[in-house]
């Protein structure tokens, strides 16, 4: 074992024939365990230990390709930051009766950096053969090294594909929590971790992100791990102290904000000058993942990552006796952060003013009964007050001297976050339609509408549009379009045309369906096996004033109507709009989405309850020529 932790660099083996423990799974005659899986985990076994504050896993694993295409599922991929390695890495693929095809070589294992988008020490090694097959099996084993500035880390028991068996052993000092396992399906005894039989969740339209969905470990293996929250923010509140001190003379810019006595401008002019100041850069080195670089440097260089542009922010509030806290959070994308396991679960910091009399209608969060204002000082698209919508309905951890703890990130209300829809549609004497559209969109709609419209050329916007219409309308072509953006709000208009609209009949009937969202349907299955994520918290509108030329009359109309359940509310209204040339009607479809999700078991009656608002808002128009 001494010869093996002393090995520095990778090395590759050239076995003639498999391993033992590979030779003991083999199974011609093994079955998927689901017809959605792209492959089967036949077996893994991770052996964790520690040795110098390092955790030591060697780990082993094979893998049926049942339905795989391509090489990705006959690959492994290792993330590793510099002071991990990757050592002893062998690999082989053979067919069901054990015969080697393929053994691992040297120039088929790659390393690469593991995020283009900043700089920092990660690295991660890609590892594949010449060639893989359906049906084809492969094995993998090697030794990871692993550093981790806590002390402790989340391993992943479940795949994104079918598991037959994974398997967790560990050592003395190592400590160990199950976490994520609802079904109660990880067998966990001594110091013997397992997962049997576990079925991965398949791909699903609005489905949350496969780390949320599986079984994961908590493992701890440093002395000074820590009781509670508390604790935990504690620590990492001495650790950064000193670096949250600023001592710079101001600038021009920022010596004028400082002298502002209004709290409430005080508090969203600093937000702003630290948002258009600071350039968003992430150089993470060593410590530099945890630890942010100390404010004076952030004022001279203007440029850091999360971290430091939340501690600079930090530090100038509490310079005017404003109190400003650190919140170490986890980005919704990457999956929840589970309370019961103390330790590094974040990958985001953002940071909570707390509020007071003067300035408490800007909260838009509640922790100890306290009024907040939670401030994403990376998103220059959210408008304040609200929460950026990365972090809505997460957990952040407040870090302060005396009381750190971990709380509930709110979503914003529904009223804050909507998009209101406006078309003027006439369909002419030749059945063409044309059409004027507008929509406004605000808080988290305004946020992704902005970051995703502002770095476009014209040619780029009129090309997105123009999918957006096909989508919205299909066969629609588009004549011209203007965006604005302002502080609060994105409001885009444009005129399109449709030839031939609507469907003809053979008895001379001209249907004319919805206008809007005809594609739009993500309920079509009558189950599912995973929750169903709905807009959070969020309301829409939709106002249609739809007329027609003379030569037309209306045989049948659409119904007023509204519906009403546990997870959302929803209305439509028609209302006769004539005038002395031309005759029409004025459809009005709003709805309230009350729930962020939606369970599995309770699918069913979210599907009736949105197939009977669907179906009242889809009625036709029918027209026939006078």
């Amino acid at each position: 074992m001494s010869l093996l932790l002393c090995t520095l660099f990778l090395s590759f083996g050239q076995p003639k024939g498999l391993p033992t423990w590979v030779q003991q799974r083999l199974n011609p005659d093994l079955k998927p365990l689901s017809t959605e899986s792209q492959a089967l985990l036949v077996y893994r076994h991770r052996h964790i230990s520690s040795k110098d504050s390092k955790l030591i896993i060697q780990d082993k694993m094979i893998y049926q390709l049942t339905r795989a295409k391509g090489t990705g599922y006959g690959s492994l991929i290792l993330p590793l930051d510099l002071k991990s390695k990757a050592k002893q890495i062998k690999g082989w693929r053979f067919d069901r009766h054990g015969k080697v095809i393929e053994t691992l070589k040297k120039e088929n294992i790659v390393e690469r950096a593991y995020n283009l988008s900043f700089y920092d020490d990660s690295k991660q090694i890609f590892i594949s053969f010449d060639h893989v097959e359906m049906g084809d099996w492969v094995a993998f084993e090697y030794t990871e090294h692993l550093n981790a500035f806590f002390g402790d880390v989340v391993l992943r028991l479940g795949q994104p594909t079918d598991i037959l068996e994974s398997q967790i052993t560990y050592a003395d000092p190592i400590q160990a929590t199950v976490l994520n396992d609802p079904a109660g399906q990880v067998l966990h005894e001594d110091r013997t971790i397992t997962l049997k039989n576990w079925q991965a969740p398949y791909d699903e339209p609005n489905a949350p992100n496969h780390y949320s969905l599986t079984p994961s470990v908590g493992l701890v293996w440093k002395q000074e791990h820590h009781a509670n929250w508390s604790e935990f923010g504690h620590y990492y509140h001495n650790m950064i102290q000193a670096l949250t001190s600023f001592t710079e003379p101001y600038e021009l810019k920022l010596n004028e904000i400082m002298k502002q006595n209004d709290k409430e401008k005080l508090v969203l002019e600093l937000v702003r000058y630290v948002r258009e100041s600071v350039n968003y850069v992430a150089i993470e080195f060593g410590k530099g993942g945890f630890v942010p670089r100390s404010c004076n440097f952030v004022h001279q260089k203007k440029y850091g990552d999360c971290k430091d542009m939340a501690c600079y922010a930090v530090s100038l509030l509490k310079q005017k006796g404003i109190s400003a806290f650190p919140v170490l959070s986890r980005t919704s994308h990457i999956g929840k952060v589970f309370p019961e396991f103390i330790g590094d679960q974040f990958n985001h910091m953002v940071m909570a003013v707390k509020l007071d009399a003067e300035t408490r209608h800007l909260a838009n969060a509640t922790i100890d009964k306290s009024p907040y204002m939670i401030v994403d000082l990376t998103d220059a698209y959210t408008p304040l007050p609200l929460i950026s919508s990365g972090i809505e309905g997460t957990k952040g951890l407040l870090v302060n001297a005396e009381n750190s703890q971990l709380f509930d990130i709110p979503y914003n209300p529904p009223e804050k976050s909507r998009i209101d829809r406006m078309l003027k549609a006439h369909l002419d004497g030749k059945q063409t339609l044309n059409v004027l559209m507008q929509e406004t969109h605000k808080g988290r709609y305004f946020g992704r509408f902005k970051a995703f419209f502002d770095n476009l050329t014209e040619d780029k916007k009129q090309e997105k549009l123009e999918s957006y219409l096909d989508h919205m309308v299909p066969g629609s072509y588009l004549n011209s379009f203007d965006i604005q953006l302002k502080d609060d709000e994105a409001v885009f208009s444009f005129t399109f045309y449709v030839p031939y609209y609507g469907i003809d009949s053979h008895d001379g009937l001209l249907v004319i369906p919805n206008l809007v969202d005809l594609k739009n349907n993500n309920f079509k299955k009558r189950s599912r096996t995973t929750p169903l994520l709905l807009p959070p918290h969020s309301e829409m509108k939709t106002v249609i004033q739809f007329t027609w030329d003379p030569s037309w009359q209306v045989i049948s109309e659409p119904a007023s109507g509204s519906v009403q359940s546990d997870f959302f509310e929803g209305s439509f209204s028609v209302k006769k709009m004539t005038t002395s040339s031309t005759a029409g009607l004025q459809l009005i479809k709003e709805n309230t989405w009350k729930r962020p999700v939606v369970q599995p078991e309770e699918y069913k009656a979210f599907r009736k309850a949105y197939k009977a608002f669907r179906k009242k808002f889809k009625s036709p128009i029918t027209l026939k020529r006078k």
